[in-house]
């Protein structure tokens, strides 16, 4: 593990970019871990809640621009069909 977090970033033939002072027990680990979420989360809020909201609005998006190609298609198709009704040799 000390090998792969020494030379992820550096690049061959560069010179190492960072060190290891001291190596974590389990519990320093832990809550290492859990002051990272707690501060990710007050940055970033609940990204499960905003990733559902927007895919909900993509969604709701969609349906939007559905109705609208469906009543633009539904129009055209109405207009042709009085068109062909009126001047069927035009059609």
């Amino acid at each position: 593990m000390k090998h792969y977090f020494l030379t992820y970033k550096q690049l061959p033939g560069e010179a190492p970019k960072c060190e290891i002072t001291h190596v974590y027990g389990r519990e320093e680990a832990h809550e290492v871990i859990r002051r990272s979420k707690q501060d990710y989360d007050a940055k970033y809020g609940n990204l499960e809640s905003v990733l559902s909201l927007t895919l909900f609005e993509a969604f709701q998006f969609s349906q939007r621009q559905q109705d609208y190609f469906e009543r633009v298609i539904g129009f055209h198709r109405n207009v042709y069909l009085w068109m062909f009704h009126q001047h069927p040799i035009l059609c």
